[in-house]
C-alpha cells in the first residue's frame, strides 16, 4: 500500500467493478460422452473372453476394470459443482445399491462369487458408486470421513481387480491374487474403522433415528466386505474352504447397507434430515396409539430377522444341489418367509388404518379396501401425498421415491418384490430357486425403511404417552424473589425504599440492545409508557452483529419511520454497490507477493438486484443470506453502533418512551396492586444511576419487564432462568483497526466481499516473517477502511500481540488500533423465556457463536413477537393464552434454529490440517479449495449464509393462539424457503398491484382481517366476535389476485386467490384462514374461532385454564419436550469436538460459570476471568494490549517489538 496510490473513494471503485451472477451449471455435459470409452473397453474385453479361445491378459484386464469404475466415478464428480455435491453423494449410494443387487443376483443364483460377466458389471457399479460418494465426501464430510472413504475406495478397487484378474481365466498364480485379497482386507478394514468411529461421535438417542444411520450402514457394510474377503481369501487357496454359504450373508449386509446410506445421503440431499428426525408431518401424525406402534415394530423386526435368517439358511443348505433338482426344504422356507410377509403388511395395515381414522371423524377407506393390505398402503400414502402437496411441499421433493414421505411405500415394494421371488423360487429348481436369498436380502431391506421411519415416528411420540404432570417444562407463574446475598441485600434495603422516588410505566425494558430498543420502539408506537434502562453511557461503538436479513428488514420496516429506514439502508449501511459473499485469499495488502486469490464466492449487490432482479438465483441466494420470495431480498449491511443509533432515535421520537442511558437495574420484587385485572401483581423495580451512590436509586413500578441485558443478564439472574447447552466451548479474539485506503485496494486487487477467510502459511518468500494461521478478516465500515480480525485458535498467528496479528494479516503497518475484545464461544437457549411477568429476549434468552448472524435476526424475531402481545396487554386486551404464547411460540423457534447452528459450529481438530504445507501442493489445494467453496456456496446445511428457511420456514403449530389445520405443515428446511399459505405460516410476500406489498397492509398491534374476495359477512361476524372479547383488530381489502407469483421451479408457491379471508398477525403469521371453496361457517365456528384467537371465551372470561386441559395443550408440551430433548442429544458431538468445554443441563448462568471454573481442562485457560459475555479492551481509551502499551495509534512499524 504505496504513497504514490492516488485516493480514490471505495464508491468509485465499486462502480467500476462488474458482477455477474453465477450460473447453476447443468448436471448434463460434454464430460459424460468420455463414459463411454471405458465402459466399451470392459464390454470388449468381456466378449473377447467369451467368445474366443485365447486367454487374456489378467493385469490389463483387471486395469480395465479398475480403471472403468475410478474413471466413471471421477468424471461423474466433475461434472457436480460444488452447490451440488450431495447430489453427487447421493446419486453415488443409488449406484452403490444397484451394483449390490446386481452382485447379490449373479452371485446367489450361479453360485460362485464373481465368476461371471454379470457379478463383475455389478463390482463395477459398486466401485463407481464408492468413488461417487468418497468424491462427496471429501468436499462435504469430516476428515475421519475422508480419510475412510480414501482407503474403502482403494480396498474396493483392488477387490474389483481380483474379480477381473480371476475372470480373465489367464492362468494367474492364487498365490497373487490372495495377496491381492490381503491389500485390500488391510485397505478397507481401518476405512471402516476410521467411518466408524467419526460415525459413533455424531450419534445420539434414540438410537435407529436418522443421525445415526450412518453408523449403521458403515457396520454393517464392514460385515458384508468381511464376508467377501473371506469367500475371496479362501477360494484363492490350494485347499480352499467352502464358504459359500457366506454369499447370501455377505451380499445381503452390502446391499442392506447401500440402502441405508442411499436414503440418508437423499435425505441430506433434499435437506429434510432433520425434518425426518424432528418435525415431519408423517412422523408426527402417521400412527395414533402405542399398540399401532408395536405391531409396526413387531411387524418390522419379524421382517428383518426371518429374511436375514432366511438367505443365511438359503445359502448355506442349497450349496451343491443339482440345477434340476427340486428344493423341498426351499419350499418350506419360502413358505415360512411368505407368512413374515403377511404378518408384515397386515401390521402396516393396521397401522395405517389406525392413523386414517384418527386424522378423520369418518374412516376415509371402506371395508373393501380393508381386505387388500397393498391397496391399503397405497391409497394411505397417496392420502398424505395429497395432504403434503396442500402444505405447499415440492411436488418433485414429495413424489421423489427415496423421500422419508415415500419410506412406507419404498418398504412395501421391496416386500412384494421380495415376496414375489421367493413364490417365483418355491417349486423351481436350480438358480431360480436361489433367488430366494435375493428376495430375502429385499425383505431385509424393507424392513430397514419400515423400522427407520417408525423409529423417527416413535421419537416423537414416545412423550405423547406421558401425562400432562410428567412434563415439568412450563411455569408460568410469577419470578421467585431473590435469593442468596442480594435477596438479604434487598431484604435489607426493603425498609428505607418506600422514600425513594416512584415512577410508574407500563412496561420497563432493560438493555439497549438491538431487541430491547425495538421493543421500545414498538410499544412507544403503540402507545405504551415505556422505560427503557442501559448500563452503558451510549450506544455500542466495537464490531458486532453486522447485518440485518430479508426477514429482519420486514421487521425493521414495521419498526422504524420511513426515514429512519432510509437512513439505515441506504446512509448507514454499506456502498450500495458492494457485492456480498467471501473470497478466500493468502493475504490482502501484502506486498511479498503473498497476496493471493484462492476462490470467490461472491453474491450480487443492491444497486445490481435493483437493476436486474434475476440476478437473485438459486446459487446467489446461498451467497448473501438472500430470498428471492421474500420482499427484501438481499440483507442490509451495517454495523450494530448505527443499528443502536438508528433504533435509539426511533424509541426516543415515541412520546410515551423514556431511554435512561447509564443506568442499572438492581432488584424485582412484587407488589399487590388490586386494580390489576390479570393476576393482581405489579412489578416493583429498584434502579440507580450505573456505580451511583445509595442515594440515587430510585424505584419504578411497572406490569411488565422485559430482559433485553445480553448473556450477562441481570434479569434473568433475578428470575433464576436456567439453561442447556455448553460453554467454553473455544477461545477467540477480534481486533479492530483502521487500514486507510485498504477497502479500494482490495476492490481492485483480489475482488471486494463482506468477508475474507485468510490462510497464511511460510513459503519460502516470506519464510522469515510469516506466522503461520487461519483468520477471517470482516469490513466492519468499508468507508471508513474499518476492519475487523479475527485469527482462529490454530496456529502461531492467534498467539502473537494485537499488533502483530493486524501486520500479518492486513500486509501493512499503516494500521491504527482500535479494539481488542477477547471473547468465548458459547452456547445456551434458556429452559424458558417467560417468567411471570419477565420475559427474556435476544442473548438473554439464547447465544451462540456469530455464525450466519443468526443471533442478532433472532433478537429481533423475538422482540417482534413480543411487542405486539405487551401492547395488546397493557390496553387490557390480552389473554393469558396471549402472554404464554411468546414462550411456546419463540422456545420452538430457537430451538429449530440453535440446531441448524450446531451444525455449523467449525471444530478446531478439522481446521488445524488446512495449514500443512502439503496443502500448497495440486491437487491438494484445489481439494482444500472445494471445501471451502461448498461451505460458501449452495442450498445446503452446511452453508450458514443459506439460511431461508430458518428467515421464513417457520411454522406456529403448537401456538394457543393459531387455528390449527388438520395435518400441520412442517417447517421448512433451514436452507430451502417454501412460501406457503396455511395456518400458523409467515404471510407470503406478494407484490400487489398498486405496487405495495402485502406485508404493508398489516397492523403493527393488533389483529388484521385480510379480505382477497367476498366475505364481508364473516369478517364483519368474526370483527364483533373478537370485540366482544375486547380485542382489537382492523379489517384490510386487498386485491390480491390479480397478481402471482412463481418459484424458481415454476411451481405456484402461494394461491391468494383462491382463499376468501386470512386473519393475520402483527407478526406476519397467518392465524386463520378461509377458502374460497369451503363453506362459510356458522355463528359457532366464527365464535370457535374468535376464541382461539384471543384466548378468551364469548363472555370475556379467561380460557388458559380450559386450554390447559386440551389434548392440543398436551400435544404442544409434549412437542415441546421432544425438541429439548432433541436439543440436548444434539449437543452431543460438541462434547466430543470440544473436550475442554463444560456441559450446562438446566442450570443457571451462576451454576454454569462456577462450573466452567471448576472444570480442570477448562480453567488454566479461563485464569479466572470466563463470563459468558465479550469482554472488550479499548486501545484508543488506554487499555493494554498483551506484551505492549497501547497508544492513541499504533502503526506497526517503529516502536512495535515482538515480546
Amino acid at each position: 500500500m504505496g504513497d504514490a496510490e492516488s485516493p480514490v473513494s471505495l464508491e468509485e471503485v465499486l462502480r467500476e467493478t462488474s458482477f455477474e451472477p453465477a450460473p447453476v451449471r447443468s448436471r448434463c455435459s460434454a464430460w459424460q460422452a468420455l463414459w463411454l470409452a471405458p465402459l466399451a473397453g470392459w464390454a470388449v474385453a468381456v466378449w473377447q473372453i467369451s467368445d474366443t479361445d485365447r486367454p487374456v491378459p489378467a493385469a490389463p484386464f483387471a486395469v480395465i476394470a479398475v480403471g472403468t469404475t475410478v474413471t466413471t466415478g471421477w468424471l461423474t464428480a466433475l461434472n457436480h459443482p460444488c452447490e451440488f455435491v450431495a447430489t453427487l453423494g447421493y446419486r453415488g449410494t443409488l449406484c452403490l445399491y444397484a451394483g449390490a443387487l446386481i452382485t447379490l443376483t449373479c452371485r446367489v443364483a450361479l453360485g460362485e462369487p464373481d465368476a461371471s460377466g454379470g457379478a463383475l458389471f455389478g463390482l463395477l457399479l459398486v466401485g463407481s458408486g464408492l468413488v461417487m460418494w468418497a468424491c462427496a465426501t471429501f468436499v462435504q464430510g469430516p476428515i475421519p470421513y475422508m480419510r475412510g472413504a480414501s482407503l474403502l475406495v482403494i480396498g474396493v478397487q483392488l477387490r474389483i481387480g481380483t474379480a477381473a484378474a480371476a475372470l480373465s481365466d489367464a492362468g494367474v498364480d492364487r498365490t497373487s491374487l490372495a495377496v491381492c485379497e490381503a491389500v485390500a482386507v488391510a485397505c478397507w478394514l481401518p476405512g471402516i474403522a476410521s467411518l466408524l468411529a467419526k460415525a459413533y461421535e455424531e450419534m445420539r438417542p434414540p438410537w435407529l433415528s436418522a443421525p445415526n444411520h450412518n453408523f449403521g450402514a458403515f457396520l454393517i457394510f464392514g460385515l458384508g466386505l468381511a464376508c467377501d474377503a473371506a469367500i475371496g481369501l479362501s477360494y484363492f487357496c490350494d485347499d480352499p474352504v467352502d464358504l459359500r454359504g457366506l454369499d447370501g450373508a455377505g451380499g445381503s449386509a452390502v446391499l442392506l447397507a447401500a440402502a441405508v446410506l442411499t436414503l440418508r445421503m437423499a435425505r441430506i440431499d433434499k435437506n429434510v434430515d432433520a425434518l425426518l428426525e424432528e418435525r415431519y408431518p408423517l412422523t408426527s401424525h402417521l400412527i395414533a396409539e402405542p399398540r399401532a406402534f408395536a405391531a409396526a415394530f413387531a411387524a418390522g423386526w419379524a421382517l428383518l430377522l426371518s429374511s436375514a435368517l432366511s438367505a443365511i439358511l438359503l445359502s448355506l443348505a442349497d450349496r451343491g444341489v443339482p440345477a434340476d433338482a427340486p428344493l423341498e426344504g426351499s419350499r418350506q422356507r419360502g413358505i415360512f418367509a411368505s407368512h413374515a410377509a403377511a404378518l408384515f403388511v397386515g401390521s402396516a395395515a393396521y397401522g395405517l388404518l389406525a392413523a386414517a381414522v384418527r386424522l378423520s371423524p369418518r374412516p376415509p377407506f371402506g371395508s373393501g379396501w380393508q381386505l387388500v393390505a397393498f391397496l391399503l398402503l397405497a391409497a394411505g400414502c397417496a392420502r398424505r401425498h395429497a395432504a403434503g402437496q396442500r402444505v405447499g411441499l415440492d411436488p418433485r421433493t414429495w413424489l421423489r421415491a427415496t423421500h422419508p414421505s415415500n419410506y412406507v411405500l419404498l418398504a412395501a415394494a421391496h416386500t412384494a418384490v421380495g415376496a414375489a421371488l421367493r413364490v417365483a423360487g418355491m417349486n423351481a429348481g436350480g438358480g431360480v430357486v436361489a433367488l430366494q436369498g435375493v428376495g430375502s436380502a429385499l425383505c431385509a431391506v424393507a424392513a430397514a425403511v419400515w423400522l427407520m421411519f417408525f423409529s423417527a415416528a416413535m421419537a416423537v411420540y414416545e412423550t405423547t404417552s406421558l401425562p400432562a404432570r410428567s412434563l415439568p417444562l412450563l411455569d408460568f407463574g410469577a419470578p421467585p424473589p431473590p435469593s442468596g446475598e442480594e435477596g438479604e441485600e434487598a431484604a435489607a434495603a426493603g425498609s428505607s425504599d418506600e422514600g425513594l422516588p416512584l415512577l410508574e410505566v407500563d412496561v420497563l425494558v432493560c438493555g439497549g440492545s438491538i431487541s430491547g430498543l425495538s421493543v421500545a420502539s414498538l410499544l412507544g408506537r403503540a402507545g405504551v409508557r415505556t422505560l427503557l434502562v442501559e448500563r452503558r453511557e451510549e450506544p455500542v461503538t466495537d464490531a458486532r452483529f453486522l447485518f440485518c436479513n430479508p426477514a429482519t428488514m420486514d421487521i425493521l420496516s414495521k419498526v422504524l419511520d420511513p426515514d429512519l429506514l432510509e437512513e439505515l439502508r441506504v446512509q448507514r449501511a454499506w456502498p450500495q454497490h458492494a457485492p456480498f459473499g467471501t473470497i478466500l485469499a493468502t493475504g490482502l495488502a501484502h506486498e511479498d507477493g503473498s497476496a493471493r486469490c484462492r476462490g470467490s464466492a461472491l453474491g450480487p449487490s443492491p444497486a445490481s438486484l435493483k437493476a436486474d432482479p434475476s440476478r437473485m438465483n438459486a446459487i446467489t441466494e446461498s451467497r448473501c443470506v438472500g430470498c428471492a420470495s421474500a420482499r427484501f431480498v438481499h440483507p442490509t449491511r451495517c454495523m450494530q453502533s448505527h443499528q443502536e443509533q438508528v433504533l435509539k432515535a426511533q424509541a426516543e421520537r415515541c412520546a410515551s418512551n423514556e431511554v435512561r442511558y447509564g443506568h442499572e437495574l438492581l432488584s424485582l420484587a412484587h407488589e399487590g396492586v388490586e386494580e390489576e385485572e390479570q393476576s393482581g401483581t405489579c412489578i416493583l423495580a429498584l434502579l440507580r444511576p450505573t456505580g451511583g451512590a445509595p442515594e440515587t436509586r430510585y424505584r419504578v413500578r411497572c406490569k411488565y419487564v422485559v430482559g433485553a441485558d445480553g448473556p450477562a443478564s441481570r434479569v434473568a439472574e433475578l428470575v433464576g432462568a436456567k439453561y442447556d447447552g455448553f460453554l467454553g466451548l473455544n477461545k477467540s479474539r477480534s481486533i479492530a483497526v483502521v487500514v486507510p485506503g485498504l477497502a479500494a485496494r482490495l476492490a481492485r486487487t483480489i475482488g471486494f466481499a463482506h468477508q475474507y477467510w485468510l490462510l497464511r502459511k511460510r513459503r519460502a518468500a516470506w519464510a522469515s516473517s510469516c506466522r503461520r494461521g487461519l483468520g477471517l478478516v470482516v469490513p466492519v465500515d468499508p468507508v471508513s477502511d474499518l476492519f475487523n480480525l479475527m485469527p482462529f485458535p490454530v496456529g502461531e498467528l492467534f498467539q502473537q500481540s494485537p499488533t502483530r496479528v493486524a501486520e500479518e494479516m492486513t500486509g501493512t503497518s499503516r494500521f491504527t488500533l482500535k479494539q481488542e475484545k477477547p471473547w468465548w464461544w458459547n452456547f445456551f437457549v434458556a429452559r424458558q423465556f417467560s417468567h411471570g411477568r419477565a420475559f427474556l429476549v435476544g442473548d438473554c434468552a439464547h447465544s451462540w457463536p456469530p455464525f450466519g448472524g443468526l443471533g442478532g435476526n433472532t433478537a429481533y424475531a423475538d422482540a417482534f413477537n413480543l411487542s405486539w402481545k405487551l401492547a395488546a396487554a397493557c390496553r387490557g386486551e390480552a389473554s393469558q393464552a396471549l402472554l404464554n404464547s411468546y414462550d411456546i411460540e419463540r422456545r420452538q423457534a430457537v430451538l429449530s434454529t440453535a440446531m441448524y447452528v450446531l451444525g455449523l459450529v467449525p471444530r478446531p481438530a478439522a481446521m488445524k490440517p488446512l495449514l500443512a504445507p502439503v496443502f500448497e501442493w495440486w491437487p491438494f489445494s484445489r481439494w482444500m479449495r472445494l471445501i471451502w467453496h461448498h461451505k460458501s456456496s449452495g442450498l445446503h446445511a452446511a452453508n450458514h449464509f443459506a439460511s431461508s428457511g430458518i428467515m421464513f420456514g417457520g411454522k406456529l403449530n403448537f401456538s394457543p393462539l393459531v387455528a390449527r389445520e388438520a395435518i400441520l405443515p412442517p417447517d421448512d428446511p433451514a436452507c430451502g424457503y417454501q412460501p406457503v399459505l396455511r395456518a400458523g405460516a409467515r404471510l407470503p410476500h406478494l407484490l400487489l398491484p398498486d405496487g405495495t406489498a402485502i406485508a404493508e397492509h398489516i397492523a403493527n398491534d393488533r389483529y388484521t382481517l385480510l379480505l382477497l374476495a367476498d366475505a364481508s359477512a364473516t369478517a364483519e361476524a368474526l370483527r364483533a366476535a373478537l370485540q366482544a372479547r375486547g380485542v382489537a383488530c382492523q379489517v384490510a381489502r386487498v386485491a390480491a389476485h390479480a397478481k402471482g407469483q412463481e418459484t424458481s421451479g415454476g411451481q405456484l408457491a402461494f394461491e391468494y386467490a383462491k382463499h376468501a379471508m386470512l386473519v393475520v398477525r402483527p407478526d406476519l403469521h397467518v392465524a386463520w384462514r378461509l377458502k374460497l371453496s369451503a363453506r362459510p361457517p356458522d355463528a359457532a365456528a366464527v365464535e370457535s374461532v374468535a376464541d382461539t384467537l384471543s384466548g378468551r371465551s364469548g363472555g370475556g372470561t379467561d380460557r388458559w385454564a380450559e386450554v390447559e386441559r386440551s389434548t392440543d395443550y398436551d400435544s404442544m408440551r409434549s412437542y415441546r419436550l421432544f425438541m429439548t430433548q432433541r436439543f440436548q442429544a444434539k449437543l452431543r458431538p460438541l462434547g466430543f469436538a470440544f473436550p475442554q468445554a463444560t456441559k450446562v443441563d438446566g442450570v443457571t448462568k451462576a451454576e454454569a460459570i462456577a462450573a466452567v471454573k471448576a472444570n480442570a481442562r477448562t480453567a488454566p485457560a479461563a485464569k479466572g476471568e470466563f463470563t459468558t459475555t465479550t469482554k472488550a479492551t479499548d486501545l484508543l481509551a488506554g487499555g493494554k494490549e498483551p506484551a505492549a502499551a497501547a497508544g492513541s495509534e499504533r502503526t506497526g512499524g517503529e516502536g512495535s517489538k515482538e515480546p
